[in-house]
């Protein structure tokens, strides 16, 4: 579990909505509680919890982006192609809410560093035991 409360993720799912970001098939219907247990700010799951706190503090305008996009790591299917629809997503949705520049680069980043994440990403931020990388 992360350091995010259910009323900040909350606000964060409104936001999406408010600013008509792309959204994934379940995300609208995700209880808070998923929702909450999914997010871990902005910045990849291997980084320490303090460095992504920093991070996101310092990425604060991405913070709705990101909740889709660690939702997806999580529940979508563990395909490559899902893999590029959420880096596509998270640089879609960053444009949409005004940052391109920062969307562009963190799904660049994303696709080139983080598909053993998202191919071991299971349902609460825990983690399958996998050295298998594309």
């Amino acid at each position: 579990m992360y350091n995010y409360s259910i009323e900040h993720v909350m606000r964060l799912k409104m936001h999406c909505v408010r600013r008509g970001l792309s959204l994934p098939e379940r995300f609208l219907s995700a209880a808070p509680e998923t929702l909450t247990e999914c997010y871990n700010g902005v910045g990849p799951d291997r980084w320490s919890s303090r460095f992504r706190r920093f991070t996101t503090w310092v990425l604060t305008f991405l913070e709705a982006s990101a909740l889709i996009h660690d939702w997806e790591y999580e529940y979508q299917e563990k395909t490559y192609w899902a893999f590029t629809v959420a880096n596509l997503r998270l640089a879609y949705n960053a444009a949409r809410d005004r940052h391109p520049v920062a969307g562009i680069l963190g799904a660049v980043l994303c696709q080139c560093f983080g598909w053993r994440g998202f191919k071991n990403a299971k349902r609460g931020g825990e983690k399958e035991n996998s050295s298998d990388d594309v």
